[in-house]
């Protein structure tokens, strides 16, 4: 969805990627859960080690989406 979002943000405002907050946590989100799993698949961590992993990369996309829009004076103020 990172690159499809990027590629309508292109036509629609006449460029890829805009350094504002949504749009950077929500690219920090997606990094935490392919370390997470990219860990799961290479350090082969302990299923609650992998728990805790996931439910951090979950608590970082939650806050992204409903925290940021709240806090953010970006135009870019997400789905809320």
């Amino acid at each position: 969805m990172l690159i499809v979002g990027a590629v309508w943000a292109q036509d629609a405002w006449g460029r890829y990627w805009a350094w504002d907050p949504l749009e950077s946590w929500a690219f920090a989100s997606w990094l935490a859960l392919v370390m997470a799993l990219h860990a799961r698949a290479t350090l082969r961590p302990p299923p609650w080690q992998f728990g805790l992993w996931l439910a951090g990369s979950f608590a970082l996309a939650f806050l992204t989406f409903f925290g940021v829009p709240f806090l953010s004076t970006a135009p870019h103020k997400g789905a809320i």
